[in-house]
């Protein structure tokens, strides 16, 4: 079974979608980390606001994380 793009229905309508749904993105990083991530927004359509599931390596942040400190 593939995996869709998006919620968007043969109308152009974006429907509510479960999170299994949702395909998971590998990332890998230059220095041998990785990641795994859903983006929930953007299979629902979202444009101004991102909403995602990430599955990081034991010990590890993402840089949004990081990212807060600053504000």
């Amino acid at each position: 079974m593939s995996k869709k793009d998006s919620s968007i229905n043969n109308e152009g309508i974006y429907e509510p979608f479960s999170i299994e749904d949702v395909p998971w993105t590998q990332w890998n990083g230059k220095n041998g980390e990785s990641a795994q991530f859903k983006l929930l927004g953007k299979y629902g359509g979202g444009s101004s606001v991102g909403v995602n599931i990430d599955i990081l390596e034991p010990g590890k942040n993402n840089s949004h994380k990081e990212n807060r400190r600053n504000f």
